[in-house]
């Protein structure tokens, strides 16, 4: 339960983060739909200079963008001097916005929970940036749109000590 109130929490966050209008996903929102599927995932971006009004991206689930990428590796590794995670906790991990253009490309890549690490927070961010994806469609146009990642690093364990 404390990891869906989690979700939750970082989906209200993100959902302020990227000035959306849709809201944040409650309780009951637990269903997955497929972003080609009919679903109105928002009204098409139409930039200001072809006359019409500068649209703020839709939000969508981190599952339903997966589903576009093309390009990238989502398993982002820390470097062998990060993987130590903090005193107290088991993983070392961070909260990522992640907004893509209606041609598919990244056009923003914040961290909104750091892992602490610096150096891997600016590695996710240099790695998302390459990711290319093809369009999200809302009513049979290219949207742009917002998701929260979580990119978490889990040491292996070392292996037991095996007896003389």
């Amino acid at each position: 339960m404390a990891v869906r109130a989690q979700r939750l929490a970082l989906a209200a966050l993100m959902s302020a983060a990227c000035g959306s209008s849709h809201p944040a996903p409650t309780a009951g929102a637990d269903r997955e739909q497929p972003a080609d599927a009919g679903v109105s995932l928002g009204r098409p971006s139409e930039p200001a200079s072809k006359g019409g009004p500068e649209l703020p991206p839709t939000v969508i689930k981190a599952s339903v963008l997966e589903t576009h990428r093309l390009t990238g590796v989502p398993e982002i590794e820390p470097d062998p001097d990060d993987r130590t995670p903090p005193a107290g906790q088991k993983t070392v991990g961070a909260a990522v916005k992640i907004c893509v253009d209606t041609a598919g490309k990244v056009s923003a890549v914040k961290i909104l929970k750091s892992s602490g690490r610096p150096s891997y927070d600016a590695k996710i961010e240099r790695e998302v940036k390459a990711w290319t994806f093809r369009p999200v469609m809302g009513e049979g146009q290219p949207v742009d749109v917002c998701t929260v990642m979580t990119f978490l690093y889990r040491p292996s364990s070392p292996a037991p000590a095996t007896p003389p």
